[in-house]
């Protein structure tokens, strides 16, 4: 109905304005999009925001399938009020406000709210800028055609640039398969700056891979989960070749794996990982009515950094309860560590919600 067209308008609008060549009459709309950008609704709200960010700013491009968890903030055209930015990448079947939920079952049509990083996070840190990317991240051969999972990483790794991400620290915060998305979005930045590829881009995703100073994984793969090569093959359900490649076991994920092993070492990104501890019931991922962890601990460990035990299935291990469900707790003092060594104190600010 109608918070359908508004998110449809408000997106429509977003990506125009965000075009050089393209100059829309913003005079007709802004006082829509004034009022758009202070809904409830996640996506509209995000969507408005950015469209009146692109008519204020001539630097400033935040494209389609980067979000805003914070639009309301005044610091998106203020760098000097940012100290660092925490990037927010969800996994498969999840989405860029649904992923990251407060123990509630997934809503499309999330409000800011229920946005656990918008309310605990920011609400602490209101010098974060807190940004979640979404991406297109179909499971089944029926779904239809997508870009492979090395062209999608590299499509966001230049959102985030064009987005300002890079010129100060940024920690990544991941949930499933976004953390494979930000080990793959790290490799290949890594590597086209060693060959001095594109030399334009390449300087803004070279200040991506040398301003990270932490990533958060959330039940990531990174030596694959059983369900790429089990149950979909027992279900006669074919997992998609891009996510099938990506998933099952063997030499990407191991390569992968030992790429960001040296490079967080050589770059001293710190890094934490949560492990789901609860069987997730496989319905939820649209299968029948069996029980599993999706993935074990041994494939959520990369074998560095720190280790979380979370008792909660793979769907809802980035969805705490509260902030002192340890999924958070843990986060918000991994950020703030973080950070501290990157030589950013951050302020808090005291209110009842934060003590």
């Amino acid at each position: 109905g109608g918070r359908n067209l508004e998110v449809e308008l408000s997106r429509l609008l977003a990506i125009l304005s965000a075009r050089d060549l393209y100059e829309p009459k913003f005079e007709e709309w802004h006082g829509w999009l004034q009022r758009m950008s202070k809904s409830s609704n996640c996506r509209v709200s995000s969507n408005a925001e950015r469209a009146l960010l692109h008519s204020k700013s001539s630097w400033l491009k935040i494209h389609d399938g980067v979000h805003l968890l914070v639009p309301g903030s005044g610091h998106h055209l203020k760098p000097s009020e940012i100290d660092a930015d925490i990037v927010f990448v969800h996994g498969l079947n999840g989405g860029p406000f649904s992923s990251w939920c407060m123990g509630q079952e997934d809503n499309s049509n999330m409000e800011l709210q229920q946005c656990w990083p918008t309310v605990w996070l920011a609400g602490k840190h209101p010098r974060l800028r807190l940004l979640s990317l979404e991406y297109r991240a179909k499971i089944f051969n029926w779904e239809g055609a997508q870009h492979s999972f090395p062209e999608q990483s590299a499509a966001m790794m230049k959102k985030l640039a064009a987005a300002g991400v890079g010129k100060r620290p940024v920690i990544f915060v991941a949930h499933s398969m976004g953390g494979l998305m930000v080990k793959e979005m790290m490799m290949q930045g890594s590597y086209s700056a060693n060959e001095g590829i594109d030399e334009g881009i390449d300087s803004r995703i070279q200040d991506i891979i040398t301003n990270t100073k932490g990533v958060a994984f959330y039940s990531t793969p990174h030596f694959g989960s059983w369900i790429a090569s089990a149950s979909y093959n027992l279900l006669s359900w074919r997992l998609k070749d891009t996510i099938n490649v990506v998933l099952r076991p063997g030499p990407y994920l191991s390569e992968l794996n030992d790429f960001f092993n040296k490079f967080s070492q050589a770059q001293q990104v710190n890094v934490i990982s949560f492990a789901e501890a609860a069987p997730t019931p496989l319905i939820d991922l649209g299968l029948t009515a069996l029980s599993a962890e999706v993935v074990p601990a041994e494939s959520a460990f990369p074998g560095y950094g720190d280790l979380c035990m979370v008792e909660k299935d793979h769907i809802r291990v980035c969805k705490p309860n509260s902030k002192h469900d340890v999924a958070y707790k843990k986060l918000e003092e991994f950020i703030e560590k973080s950070l501290q060594e990157a030589g950013i104190k951050l302020d808090a600010v005291d209110t009842p919600e934060n003590q």
